[in-house]
């Protein structure tokens, strides 16, 4: 196994995994395969929005939702740009999120739909939420290249 430097390394191994299936999951009644290749291009469109709504090294995201290949995306696309993820238990009530949202000075939620309608008249909704179900089709438009990582904090490994 390949020794890494930062989270974002992974997501060259995912480029190498091509087309292989990476994940299969349940969607209502379908289940949904998504390949290395398919996560690691959303992950590079998720590391464009980011740099699109002008986030970058040190801003803080919000990740709650459950496990599944769009947060893997989202969580590879922040760590490209240097964002900190701030990851809520899937099962964790509105309203600790939003107190975690406001406390870590969170500038984007990124959420299931479910959790999108929990808050809807919170701090956290006013942040504009990307929806983790929707990300795949809403990001098809950014540009899957490759962008430089983050620079590293001076000794950071």
């Amino acid at each position: 196994m390949k020794e890494r430097s930062a989270v974002a390394g992974y997501l060259d191994d995912f480029q190498n995994h091509g087309g292989a299936c990476a994940y299969i999951q349940r969607r209502g009644y379908r289940a949904e395969r998504w390949s290395y290749r398919g996560v690691a291009e959303t992950a590079l469109r998720f590391a464009r929005e980011l740099e699109t709504r002008n986030l970058s090294k040190g801003d803080r995201v919000m990740l709650w939702g459950e496990n599944c290949a769009e947060w893997v995306a989202a969580f590879l696309g922040s760590a490209l740009r240097g964002v900190v993820v701030v990851p809520i238990d899937n099962g964790a009530s509105a309203d600790f999120a939003n107190r975690v949202f406001r406390q870590v000075g969170a500038r984007l939620l990124i959420c299931s739909r479910k959790h999108s309608e929990e808050i809807s008249s919170s701090p956290a909704s006013a942040s504009s939420a990307l929806i983790l179900e929707d990300i795949r089709h809403n990001l098809a438009d950014q540009p899957a290249r490759p962008i430089p990582p983050a620079v590293r904090c001076p000794g950071a490994p």
